[in-house]
């Protein structure tokens, strides 16, 4: 009776044009989201190092029960998700997660981040504390067109506008003190830098 019933409402669903996705067995299952689909992002406020976690997901039949807590092994870090994916019948809808991680004060040196979800390695990060190449945003060791890239996307934003971005507010009228607003300075200061690299 069941599987009648979820076949009715596909059919009644397809002719109605509504856009769900409609499945015999509806039940929460593990799943695991492929690495395009989670962005990482580290950044250091205070003296405190944090992690971003961003997942995006096509469907409304998602539930994150738990972001996990994270581990250390040395220099790396590690988190352990769980994410559920329903079976039954979901809304197509595009929406993203997200969470940051606290590692809290760490010491001059090289570290990675793994997310992972039931224990699965799903994408991880290299970041570097300490010495850093000026106009290295994303701390992969040298000055290039991502950086500028991470600038561009949030020119003309200000803390409270939806584009603001701190880790690209680099500089302000006086060298290497951000000013709260990401303008042509910040780009400067890593055309000025450009093609440096960390040895």
């Amino acid at each position: 009776m069941k599987t009648v019933l979820v076949m009715a409402l596909s059919i009644f669903l397809m002719g109605s044009g509504c856009t769900l996705v409609a499945g015999q067995f509806e039940q929460w299952v593990h799943f695991v989201p492929s690495s395009g689909n989670v962005d990482l992002e580290y950044w250091i406020e205070n003296q405190t190092s944090y992690i971003s976690v961003a997942i995006t997901f096509y469907t409304a039949g998602y539930n994150i029960s738990s972001w996990g807590t994270t581990t250390r092994d040395g220099s790396n870090f590690f988190a352990n998700s769980e994410i559920w994916r329903w079976t039954g019948v979901v809304a197509q809808i595009v929406w993203t997660a997200r969470h940051i991680y606290d590692l809290g004060h760490l010491e001059d040196g090289n570290y990675t981040f793994t997310f992972l979800t039931w224990s699965v390695p799903v994408k991880g990060i290299w970041f570097k504390v300490g010495t850093t190449l000026t106009g290295d945003l994303n701390y992969d060791g040298k000055v290039d067109i991502k950086d500028i890239a991470i600038v561009a996307l949030a020119y003309g934003s200000y803390p409270g506008h939806p584009k603001w971005n701190p880790i690209a507010d680099i500089t302000g009228q006086n060298y290497l003190e951000p000013d709260g607003e990401i303008d042509i300075r910040d780009i400067a200061l890593i055309a000025r830098h450009f093609g440096e690299t960390y040895t």
